[in-house]
């Protein structure tokens, strides 16, 4: 499923099976040329929601099986033109959950069933209008967790089993109001890894097990207050990999952890990576880009998560990644002397990477 525009219908839902026949429009879901502005696509057991504007309801929650007639509207959450303004659509065991506006409540935590009536508000954390302002959300093992502000412990870490009883905050990691603001949520084997801040430690690398007991600092890796500011954080088979910096090693550093303090180690050093470095796991094996002042600029490497094994497989002069099909790496280089994109693709070795076209 995709979404695009044929200057006919606007952007509207398109589906494909590879071919050109079976690439077809779903359907218009906002008649005539402005589109349906689709957004969020989310497949929930073979069933496909999304958030669209019928020029009716506002953007509200849409599901499709793939034909035009199994299409619909799922609610009209906020009702008129104005809209839920839904967000955050995750997939929890067959239960979409997903933020959203009711025009009382503010954005708040909403789960569906896919049926009108088995879509609702799990719980008010913050009541009145103002909202919870949730993000983040993150399965781990079939419990929701999410950062949230219930107006009282400022942005905290939070889960939910879907029930209102069931949704609570698993701890209050920044004392009174402040908040630790985490990010960053990421599961490694049915623990939470995620970056947050206190007043004694900075932003540091977290990990919970759903309690408060088990909500604790990874390692203090910018002793004091400054913090490391862990960030890209990307489970490869049970190891966490993330980018920090710290006064010793240098800004932009790749990190590895186990989930201990002694684990949680440096990889390679000087890698002089960059805050917008590409992270992809492909089978098991990290592949990464860094960027240095000296031409040329920009390099893709491979990962087994060993220093030795951390090798530089292409150099350029700005690589994006794409992703992988079929275990090949794909992504963009550009000819600063032809003036021109260049699509490769590479199976991890220098040998194996090969130019497939430009543009």
């Amino acid at each position: 499923y995709f979404i695009a525009d044929d200057a006919v219908h606007g952007e509207e839902l398109w589906k494909s099976d590879g071919t050109k026949a079976g690439t077809v429009l779903v359907k218009d879901i906002r008649l005539g040329e402005s589109g349906s502005s689709l957004s969020n696509l989310t497949n929930v057991n073979g069933i496909l929601y999304f958030e669209a504007y019928d020029g009716v309801h506002g953007y509200e929650l849409w599901k499709s099986d793939g034909t035009e007639a199994g299409t619909v509207l799922v609610k009209d959450i906020h009702l008129g033109e104005s809209g839920s303004s839904l967000s955050n659509l995750t997939n929890v065991n067959g239960i979409l959950y997903f933020t959203a506006y009711d025009g009382i409540h503010g954005h708040e935590l909403w789960k569906s069933d896919g049926t009108k009536a088995g879509t609702i508000m799990v719980k008010d954390i913050q009541l009145g209008e103002s909202g919870s302002s949730l993000s983040n959300l993150t399965n781990v093992n079939g419990i929701l967790y999410f950062t949230a502000d219930d107006g009282v412990y400022g942005q905290e870490l939070w889960k939910s089993d879907g029930t209102k009883v069931g949704t609570m905050m698993v701890k209050d990691i920044q004392l009174e109001e402040k908040g630790s603001y985490p990010y960053n949520l990421t599961n490694v084997n049915g623990i939470l890894y995620f970056t947050a801040y206190d007043d004694v430690h900075g932003y540091e690398l977290w990990k919970s097990n759903g309690t408060k007991a088990g909500t604790i600092m990874v390692k203090d890796i910018q002793l004091g207050e400054k913090g490391s500011y862990p960030y890209n954080l990307t489970n490869i088979n049970g190891i966490l990999y993330f980018i920090e910096h710290d006064n010793t090693h240098g800004y932009y550093q790749l990190w590895k952890s186990d989930g201990t303090e002694t684990g949680t180690t440096l990889l390679v050093k000087n890698l002089n990576m960059s805050w917008d470095s590409s992270f992809i796991n492909i089978n098991g094996t990290l592949f990464f880009t860094t960027y240095d002042n000296y031409s040329p600029n920009s390099k893709l490497w491979k990962s087994d998560g060993t220093s030795e094994g951390t090798i530089s497989i292409y150099s350029g002069s700005n690589i994006s990644i794409y992703g992988n099909l079929y275990g090949d790496i794909f992504f963009k280089d550009f000819d600063e002397s032809e003036n021109e994109n260049i699509l490769l693709k590479s199976d991890g070795t220098q040998v194996g990477t090969v130019e497939i076209g430009r543009y």
